[in-house]
């Protein structure tokens, strides 16, 4: 069983429906242990949210560990404490990340199992999730299809030590351009995070670390994968990266088609070069 790293800050509204969840989801395929990195407040009134999360947390997985940062590290950094720690600390093979705002079905690790074997016999597979992505935000609802999609959003994921390994070097270039600024205030660096990502032969224009990642495994051969039916669905309307009205603009507030139930899913190595080729156009990589 591989370890199961929770990312969360000061929502344990969001926090304690998809912890409530995930007990749920383990119950029917079991985990190793489970730990939640918590970030520290940006002002005085997150305290005590950031106390809620941990007390949630504790009433759900008493024996679960906790990281709780005394400062705001920002989602980058937040995800670069746990990536060490399970890659590198525990020395996973694969682990399981989670942010605090996707609600997931029983049978969703059970998809994240099956993904994860098909990772093993095509490595170019450095993440997959089951959330579906494509099935609501783009209106397709292709629920009985056992093919696997490009992956967008990186909420809840199985991920592979040797794709962490690879894109480190880039990532620490990427966490380098912080050092004066908090990732909150990203858009002051606009200029040198595309240029960066200029380097890394992408013209994409977004700014967060779900594209760093993004970009630097595509570089590296690399792809990420979701399922394309829905095993979860996203419930962060107010967040670091989102509005209401960004999230209801999305569709996110009508993913009502779910399938709690594992499903098969499948692909080959022609369809993994399919994946890799689109995820290539998605990210404007130069030709």
């Amino acid at each position: 069983m591989y370890p199961l790293a929770i990312l969360a800050f000061n929502r344990p509204h969001y926090l304690k429906q998809f912890l409530d969840s995930l007990v749920e989801a383990t119950k029917v395929t079991p985990v190793g242990e489970i730990s939640i990195f918590l970030d520290g407040q940006r002002k005085d009134a997150d305290i005590p949210l950031v106390d809620e999360c941990e007390l949630i947390f504790k009433s759900y997985f008493p024996n679960g560990k906790i990281f709780k940062s005394e400062t705001n590290l920002g989602i980058a950094m937040n995800y670069d404490r746990a990536e060490k720690y399970v890659f590198e600390e525990l020395g996973a093979d694969y682990a399981y990340f989670f942010e605090d705002d996707l609600v997931i079905g029983p049978g969703y690790i059970e998809a994240l199992n099956q993904i994860l074997e098909l990772m093993k016999l095509h490595p170019q597979i450095a993440y997959g999730a089951a959330y579906g992505e494509s099935s609501y935000m783009n209106g397709v609802r292709s629920k009985n299809s056992h093919s696997l999609d490009t992956l967008g959003h990186q909420w809840g994921y199985i991920a592979s030590k040797v794709s962490h390994d690879e894109i480190k070097a880039d990532l620490a270039e990427y966490k380098k351009l912080f050092s004066e600024v908090s990732y909150s205030e990203k858009e002051i660096i606009r200029d040198e995070i595309q240029s960066l990502f200029r380097e890394w032969g992408s013209d994409f224009d977004e700014l967060s670390q779900d594209c760093a990642k993004a970009i630097s495994l595509i570089k590296h051969g690399y792809i990420k994968v979701n399922t394309n039916f829905n095993l979860g669905y996203y419930i962060g309307a107010i967040g670091e990266h989102m509005t209401q009205d960004k999230f209801d603009l999305a569709g996110f507030e009508s993913t009502d088609e779910l399938k709690f139930a594992p499903c098969q899913v499948t692909t080959d190595g022609n369809a993994v070069n399919r994946l890799l080729e689109h995820l290539k156009h998605i990210y404007r990589f130069n030709k």
